[in-house]
């Protein structure tokens, strides 16, 4: 079977994305918060792209200045929570996990994210009882937990057996 080919707009849409990305990773926030701007422009139509476009260009922001505080939405903080915390940061991250349960409290991901925090931190006690929360709103978490190295230390625990049912 013969593979088809990126239509011209798919090209445009990598090449601009791509771009933006790579300016990113080297740091040049300025050149990708333009190129994120762009690929908006250009592709407003990508809504998910675009999503995510909006988180890079908060973050750059962030890089360039401003102040944690200038975060609004749910989506900028939790990222932002994962920077830190990808960067060892984890009290900060803890924090801004925090500021993101209060946008949305119901959210299974960002207390299971805390509890890699606090686990990381070697606080068991708040780890477990935010890997809790995680796996009352969805079962999925149990079985990432379980396969989740950072919880290694956890798996000795009867607290954590409960949980994950081991």
């Amino acid at each position: 079977m013969k593979k088809k080919p990126f239509p011209k707009k798919g090209e445009e849409v990598l090449h601009l994305w791509e771009k933006a990305i790579k300016a990113f990773y080297q740091k040049e926030y300025e050149k990708a918060k333009m190129l994120f701007k762009e690929f908006n422009e250009k592709f407003f139509s990508e809504k998910e792209m675009v999503a995510r476009s909006n988180s890079y260009i908060s973050i750059c922001d962030n890089f360039l200045g401003k102040k944690e505080n200038t975060l609004k939405k749910y989506e900028d903080i939790f990222l932002y929570g994962v920077y830190k915390l990808n960067k060892g940061e984890t009290k900060e991250a803890i924090k801004l996990f925090n500021r993101a349960l209060e946008k949305m409290p119901k959210d299974p991901t960002c207390y299971y994210i805390m509890s890699l925090c606090y686990a990381k931190n070697s606080d068991y006690k708040n780890s477990i009882e935010f890997l809790k929360k995680a796996t009352i709103r969805d079962d999925y978490f149990k079985a990432l937990a379980i396969n989740e190295p950072d919880f290694e230390p956890l798996h000795n625990l009867k607290e954590f057996q409960e949980i994950t049912q081991l």
